[in-house]
């Protein structure tokens, strides 16, 4: 189809299509080292996420996506003064682990005023027993966790403890067409 100026208008395949191709592309320059990684992160700086995870006080949520969509960073970027547990540190991972309760001793350490914001459990699916602590947390603390990871079948067939309703759900997938822009393909 054309514009009414006369141009070329991009079907949503077309579109589509390309949005998957440059987020490779993407990808492999990083690590192929055509690109730095800084010089991912400044770009990444650039592209508006479509996502708007806005949760009500007192409310947790899922938030899943393949690996490297940009979810820890989206999570850094919307919740800056958060509590992050991320379990891709050993000694982090370990520890809760062993204890899961470990986790709940913590927190309850914790002030008021640091947990106002949505405690932030990062990777969560390699540590699915501390998900009975958050449903703990949740129901006797009114505490507010964002749950983050890329593997929600690894917890189901684990038979975790997926928070019965207590906490919604937010998808994070690869780059979109709207989240990319206008894009001009003589120029790509």
């Amino acid at each position: 189809s054309t514009f009414h100026d006369g141009k070329k208008a991009m079907t949503s395949e077309a579109r589509n299509f390309l949005v998957k191709y440059l987020t490779v592309l993407l990808k492999w320059s990083i690590f192929h080292y055509s690109i730095t990684k800084m010089e991912y992160i400044l770009l990444m700086k650039h592209i508006k996420r479509m996502l708007e995870m806005k949760l009500p006080m007192h409310q947790s949520a899922f938030l899943w996506g393949a690996r490297k969509t940009g979810k820890t960073t989206y999570l850094k970027e919307r919740f800056p003064d958060s509590i992050v547990y991320d379990f891709l540190k050993t000694d982090l991972f370990l520890e809760i682990s062993k204890k899961p309760s470990l986790l709940r001793e913590q927190l309850l350490a914790k002030d008021e005023l640091a947990l106002r914001n949505p405690i932030i459990l990062d990777e969560v699916q390699k540590v699915p027993h501390v998900l009975d602590e958050v449903h703990w947390l949740i129901e006797n603390k009114k505490l507010q966790f964002v749950l983050c990871g890329s593997s929600a079948r690894k917890l189901k067939r684990g038979h975790a403890n997926l928070l019965g309703g207590r906490a919604w759900r937010y998808e994070l997938l690869p780059l979109t067409s709207q989240e990319i822009g206008k894009i001009d393909l003589l120029r790509v």
